[in-house]
């Protein structure tokens, strides 16, 4: 029977293995959706397609969109090939259904499942079909949970598709040492046996060219995962158990062990291993003589000062003192700014000329590209043999593709502009992507390191500041 006055949306969905499928792509879907539109005399107001996104998580851009037009009333209608492809999680599914379409009067259909939210049976049938939706999914999570004990505790690594750093993976996923890395991560224990902090540690890397395994600046946090990775030591863990591992070991246990102690008591006494000022270390610098400017409080009172006019009784530096608020607040304001102002963010790329420093030899980042298309081969081998799920399958997929795409970029930059020692735009845009979290709820290390990725100095005058930007 033909309804009259029906705006109906159409959502479809696939996640990467699911394009394979004859009659599960994008444009079958589309195509089927239609014409169970036209036979109902349904008119279509857009099809919404989301490719290559997870049905665990609403954070779909076609999706939104679609759910916007919902509460602007543009749409009477949502028709979907299936239910999963609306959502893969119960709670999602019936958040959407009772939360958004219902409350603004637009009916739910499924085609394959002949489910209408018109009908009381179908509203019903929705609740039912969602619920075993989301068991499967929960299946399929323990299978993979048991999947991966059993690999740790026969001694190989379980973790997800990165390998810790220092190692990589061979062709059976068995891990195997890096010798770049592993130099690296040497080097960190070193350091924080010395009595160095994870900010220090990873400014100190950054300053003398050290990278990532993908040309980063090394991090605040990262510097912390490294020294806590057990599997450094030849053993592997997993849901807090350790175990015997199979590969080489890159950290004795010993040591190891002697850096879990401190890191323990780091954690009790945290103030005794890291500063608590913001700009403190060297990256206010004065305009005037070029000291640094160095913090200072007493009786409530908080500022900086040129290290000249704090110490020298001759030639002092009389540049202004600043309160430590009014510095701090202006910093953060304006790396919250390259947030949320592109054209402020583009002003500063374009404002950066000079020459890039070479950080990263090309031949060695042309065969991290070639070892992540190896790694999609074999996740894809895998999902053949042990049954992963479409979704984990799709996301990790999704994340190796983007990896291999920034060290293509990154690549191509270096070939093309030459050195540099500062952060590419697409680095820089990541840190951003951070900024807002770290300053709201990050710890003191966490900011200073946002600040010191982003920053190369700030330098006062008497009547200003200016920030040089490390990026662009």
């Amino acid at each position: 029977m033909c309804e009259k006055n029906v705006i109906v949306g159409l959502y479809v969905r696939v996640s990467t293995t699911e394009q394979a499928k004859e009659g599960y792509s994008l444009g079958e879907q589309e195509d089927r959706l239609r014409k169970y539109a036209d036979a109902h005399g349904w008119v279509v107001y857009r099809c919404y397609a989301d490719p290559g996104f997870s049905g665990a998580k609403m954070e779909r851009p076609a999706l939104q969109m679609m759910l916007d037009d919902v509460r602007s009333g543009r749409l009477n209608k949502v028709l979907v090939y299936k239910l999963d492809r609306l959502s893969r999680r119960q709670r999602d599914t019936l958040y959407m259904i009772e939360d958004v379409f219902n409350a603004c009067g637009c009916d739910f259909v499924s085609m394959t499942e002949q489910l209408d939210t018109g009908t009381p049976l179908g509203r019903a049938m929705i609740g039912i079909l969602s619920s075993f939706a989301q068991l499967e999914r929960e299946q399929i999570k323990e299978r993979m949970r048991l999947g991966r004990e059993a690999r740790a505790k026969s001694g190989r690594w379980s973790g997800s598709w990165q390998p810790p750093y220092g190692y990589a993976c061979d062709e059976n996923r068995n891990l195997v040492v890096d010798p770049y890395s592993a130099s690296i991560v040497r080097k960190i224990f070193d350091m924080y046996i010395a009595g160095m902090s994870f900010f220090a540690i990873a400014e100190k890397l950054n300053k003398e060219g050290y990278r990532t395994n993908y040309g980063h600046k090394f991090y605040y946090h990262f510097v912390e995962r490294v020294l806590s990775s057990y599997e450094l030591t030849g053993g592997v863990s997993y849901s807090g158990e350790h175990y015997e591992g199979n590969h080489e070991a890159i950290i004795s246990r010993d040591t190891f062990d002697k850096v879990q102690g401190m890191l323990e008591k780091r954690d009790r006494h945290p103030h005794s291993f890291r500063t608590i000022h913001l700009l403190s270390g060297g990256i206010m610098v004065c305009g005037e003589c070029g000291a640094s400017y160095r913090f200072l409080g007493s009786n409530g009172h908080r500022y900086y000062m040129c290290g000249n006019r704090l110490d020298r009784r001759d030639n002092k530096c009389y540049n202004t003192n600043i309160k430590a608020d009014d510095i701090e607040g202006e910093i953060i304001s304006r790396i919250k700014s390259l947030a949320f102002d592109d054209e402020y963010f583009q002003s500063i790329v374009d404002g950066r000329s000079e020459e890039r420093d070479v950080s990263v030899d090309v031949a060695a980042i042309n065969e991290k590209i070639s070892n992540i298309e190896r790694r999609r081969k074999r996740l894809m081998d895998l999902y053949e043999v042990d049954g992963i799920d479409f979704d984990d399958l799709n996301r990790r997929i999704g994340d190796l593709a983007k990896q291999q795409k920034g060290l293509a970029d990154e690549r191509d930059a270096i070939i093309a502009s030459g050195n540099s020692s500062r952060l590419s735009v697409e680095e820089a845009l990541s840190v951003i992507s951070t900024v807002n979290d770290v300053f709201e709820s990050g710890t003191i290390d966490e900011k200073r390191s946002v600040i010191s990725a982003l920053i190369d100095a700030i330098v006062v005058y008497p009547e200003s500041i200016e920030i040089h930007w490390s990026f662009g």
